[in-house]
């Protein structure tokens, strides 16, 4: 307290020597809004530096799961608070021997492997599951006390999806039992759709045109085009249907071979998702399987027993298409999903819409802009945190993502 109290009584002491103060204009406003910012920014920095360093061990010998570490220097790393950059020296241990270092500082605040703190990380990740790294390059300089380059900025998300990516199960257990179904729902909804997204690897350009991207003899050697499949989950709860009270989503970016649907992770997640929400109504309560009329998503709901007893539709909208262009074979093969009437005369939805527009708020709206090309791992880290933000759940996602980390 004392340290930032002394530099930010220095700062503003300073800055006080310089305008004149006898009349209020706005650009003084101005100028004394900026020396509060980057005072409390210096004070901030500097107590918690001093806060973090206090908690260097002090012994020159330790042992770390049963090996005697030896104290040979204090290494300083810079890192991104709340406050912006700060270098902190550390202690580090090394084994007589040599070998790979210790830091038991790092690992004390949960910093091994980042340069940014959590609350750092948090906002970054928040922010890129709706801008682009430019931009939210843009927006922090404007209205945060830490101001991070683009290029940070992806090293940071690469990082955190990676550990998302590898606690996945845990993460989306936990949420699980942290989130619940609307009080009065009337009629859950399960969905699927997908959306085609430009990734940098070589591939077919299916059910594209020839020249968007270019190909040469029937491939592209740079980019291609891959289905990232949505999975929605609404909850209605008025009848005849009109108010839809919340939507979860998640997706995944896969190959674009519907066929295989029972072999995607994706699939997994779905039926997780479904298995909570059937937790948490009553066996009263009727269940819709709602998708358009792709084959490969049919064949994957007609073969798996835990949908024997949902009432399966095919989206009306999709159909009327179809009889439009008089396909009688699409048709013969969906009779038995088609039957709108009673759906309608039991006030039930008949249309896939929140499917269709999760694909394009999810996917479209982020990951389709103008020149984008994704790896396929930097896709599906920015989508998983986009389903998080866009369901709601960001709160109990970021909580869980920290206490998976810090028990590992």
């Amino acid at each position: 307290m004392k340290l930032a109290t002394k530099q930010f009584e220095q700062k503003m002491f300073e800055f006080g020597k310089k305008p004149n103060t006898q009349q209020l204009t706005a650009n003084l406003a101005d100028q004394v809004s900026v020396a509060l910012q980057k005072s409390l920014s210096g004070a901030g920095a500097t107590a918690y530096k001093a806060f973090l360093e206090s908690y260097n061990p002090q012994e020159r010998v330790i042992d770390a799961n049963g090996q005697k570490l030896r104290l040979k220097m204090v290494s300083p790393k810079t890192f991104l608070s709340p406050f912006g950059k700060i270098t902190v020296h550390r202690r580090l241990y090394q084994a007589d021997a040599g070998g790979a270092g210790c830091v038991p500082l790092d690992h004390l605040w949960d910093m091994d492997g980042h340069f940014a703190t959590v609350q750092v990380r948090e906002a970054i990740c928040l922010s890129m599951a709706h801008m682009t790294a430019g931009e939210t390059e843009q927006l922090f300089k404007k209205c945060t006390l830490f101001q991070p380059s683009a290029t940070a900025i992806k090293h940071i998300v690469e990082k955190v999806g990676e550990q998302i990516s590898h606690h996945k199960e845990q993460i989306v257990q936990q949420i699980s039992t942290k989130q619940s179904v609307p009080g009065g729902t009337r009629v859950p909804v399960a969905s699927m759709d997908g959306a085609n997204v430009l990734l940098r690897e070589p591939g077919s350009c299916q059910r594209r045109p020839v020249e968007r991207p270019s190909k040469q003899d029937g491939a592209d050697k740079h980019a291609s085009y891959k289905n990232a499949m949505v999975g929605s989950f609404s909850f209605f709860t008025k009848i005849p249907i009109k108010i839809r009270t919340a939507l979860n989503v998640l997706a995944a970016i896969i190959q674009l071979k519907c066929r295989k649907i029972e072999q995607l992770d994706l699939k997994g997640d779905f039926e997780q998702q479904l298995e909570f929400v059937e937790g948490k109504i009553t066996d009263k309560v009727p269940k819709i399987l709602l998708f358009d009329g792709a084959r490969g998503l049919w064949r994957y709901a007609e073969n798996t027993d835990r949908f024997n007893d949902y009432e399966k539709l095919i989206d009306f909208y999709h159909t009327r298409e179809h009889l439009s262009k008089a396909e009688r074979k699409f048709f013969r093969c969906n009779t038995h999903r088609t039957c709108y009437t009673p759906f309608c005369r039991r006030g039930f939805p008949i249309g896939s819409g929140p499917a269709e527009a999760a694909c394009k708020s999810i996917v479209k709206t982020r990951l389709c802009r103008s020149g984008m090309r994704w790896s396929r791992p930097g896709g599906q880290h920015v989508l998983v945190l986009r389903c998080y933000a866009k369901s709601g759940l960001w709160d109990e996602f970021w909580e869980t993502y920290k206490h998976v980390r810090q028990s590992a």
